[in-house]
């Protein structure tokens, strides 16, 4: 959530039904999605309208993102939203953080519980290196360790970057794929939506015309965790099935970790290390 009424997500979890925003809610305060007494911050709100990058190409997953916009604006001092990147933010090299409620491995279950991994964002060009692809405008690499990944249904998901100053947390990327076994064999880097690159933001900002919404101040002698700023341009978001109520996870991922961020340079992906977009729906072989 980056505005009292605007989610962003990633493209391909809401691009077949994109003329039909009335099929999806976002939920707002989940945690535990097993135990439906642990708060009283749920909220269910009904999805007025889904937007998708105008660049957007399945097949590639160029410009994989979307904005959901919400049918009532919801209360900013409950719930917290991410602040958004100036436009053409580099944050290579940064340590980010990624969350959701996917599975814990290729093959394995969803997690009821809202879980959360560090990964460092690294470059374009260390990224094609690994990838046999083309990374292209519009992607944003980061991770590439054994055992630590997003993976199927963390798409549309975020990778924030905490301002080690202020606590606030900057929306940097939307999760979108990786490797097909979710990094259990080899640690591939996972590919986001680059919310900060040019066309991406530019769109943003076009969509989300006089809405308020968190910005992170360059000035981080003032900056602090609720600086709020309204826009004259519209900005895009993309949908998440849960939304925290809170900048910072709660709950520690159970992925391994590692003190080894080698990445292997690989020139053609093998053939059970294909890269999938990581929805709930696919199935590994």
């Amino acid at each position: 959530m980056v505005s009292a009424e605007w989610v962003i997500t990633a493209a391909h979890c809401v691009d077949k039904d994109m003329a039909e925003p009335g099929k999806f809610s976002i939920e707002l305060g989940w945690h535990d999605q097993d135990n439906s007494s642990e708060t009283q911050l749920k909220e269910s709100v009904s999805v007025s309208k889904i937007i998708i990058h105008p660049q957007f190409v399945l097949d590639l997953h160029e410009y994989d993102i979307a904005l959901v916009k919400l049918e009532k604006m919801v209360d900013l001092s409950v719930y917290t939203p991410v602040c958004l990147p100036d436009k053409d933010d580099d944050f290579t090299g940064e340590n980010a953080t990624t969350y959701g409620w996917g599975r814990t491995s290729g093959d394995g279950d969803a997690s009821p519980v809202l879980l959360e991994t560090s990964m460092k964002i690294i470059s374009d060009s260390e990224c094609q290196d690994v990838w046999s692809f083309n990374i292209s405008a519009g992607m944003l690499c980061a991770g590439g360790i054994k055992s630590i990944s997003t993976c199927y249904g963390d798409s549309g998901g975020p990778l924030t970057v905490e301002d080690v100053e202020t606590k606030q947390h900057t929306l940097v990327g939307a999760t979108g794929f990786g490797a097909i076994d979710c990094n259990q064999q080899v640690g591939y880097p996972n590919v986001f939506a680059d919310v900060a690159q040019t066309e991406v933001k530019e769109w943003i900002e076009c969509h989300m015309n006089g809405t308020t919404f968190c910005i992170a101040a360059s000035d981080k002698t003032t900056n602090t965790i609720t600086n709020i700023s309204t826009i004259n341009q519209a900005t895009t978001s993309t949908m998440n099935t849960k939304t925290t109520n809170k900048a910072t996870a709660p709950v520690a991922a159970t992925t391994t970790t590692s003190t080894s961020s080698i990445i292997p340079k690989i020139s053609t992906i093998p053939k059970s290390i294909q890269f999938m977009p990581y929805l709930i729906s696919t199935t590994t072989n």
